[in-house]
Formats: C-alpha cells, structure tokens, sequence
C-alpha cells in the first residue's frame, strides 16, 4: 500500500494506491502553488504504474491551466491500459476540461467507487503545510 498526503491553507492532495487502483483526492485552489506536488505525484503514479485511476474533484475550489496539465501528465505517467475516471468533477473543472479539448482523455463519473477510503482515517493530523508519505517501495 501507498499513502502520500500533503496539505497546505489552500490545498490538499491524497494518494493512496493498493492492489493495481490508485484513488487521488484534490481538494481547494489547484493553482501555480502546487505544481511541485502536483509533479512528484504525477512521478509517484509512473512509478507504481496502476490498472486503474479514481481522481476526485468534488472539493476543487479553483483549477486552472495547472489542473489540465496536471492530468495530462498522469495520462502520459500510467500505463497505456490504465482506466482513469475523473469523479464528481464540479460545472467549472467539466467546463475547464471541454475548454480546453482534455474532456475525452478521461471516463467521468459522478459518483466514487466503493473501495474509496475518506482520507482521514488513513491519517490522524490535519495540520496544515504538512507531508506524510508511506511508500511500499523507495521513494522516487
């Protein structure tokens, strides 16, 4: 299993990954600031190379170009037989992605599989500008 969580004021992600499914939570302003992050997760989810790809974006408050490259890179980083299905995207994200012609490189769903786990049950501390990875393998 894979937990890597990172949290800051505006923006949250979680990555949890385990037996082929990686389930990836984005919460807040998905802007500039996270790039970085955004980076090291697109380089995590080349690294454990899953079957599947549940991405929430119920709780994106702002995305922007960020976001859309973002999810290119994860569609380059999986492998080519990788579903990925972007769950309860909001009015804007779906707007954002018909804009900018990127809405047919992902199935969408309006609902989450059922082996999502809430990301606070797999950590106990919500501090902000805060790390916490867990790998099953070396770090990248």
């Amino acid at each position: 299993m894979t937990i890597f969580r990172f949290d800051t004021e505006h923006f949250s992600l979680l990555l949890r990954a385990e037996n082929g499914v990686a389930y990836l939570r984005l919460i807040g302003e998905i802007d500039g600031d996270c790039e970085q992050v955004l980076t090291h997760t697109a380089a995590d989810l080349r690294r454990l190379a899953p079957q599947r790809v549940f991405v929430d974006l119920a709780e994106v408050s702002f995305a922007g170009a960020t976001l859309v490259n973002f999810l290119v890179r994860v569609v380059h980083a999986v492998p080519p037989t990788c579903a990925i299905v972007l769950c309860r995207p909001t009015r804007q994200t779906v707007r954002l992605l018909r804009i900018t012609s990127t809405d047919s490189m992902a199935a969408r769903s309006d609902h989450l599989p059922d082996a999502w786990l809430e990301p606070h049950t797999t950590t106990g501390d919500d501090r902000p500008d805060r790390t916490v990875r867990v790998l099953d393998a070396a770090p990248t």
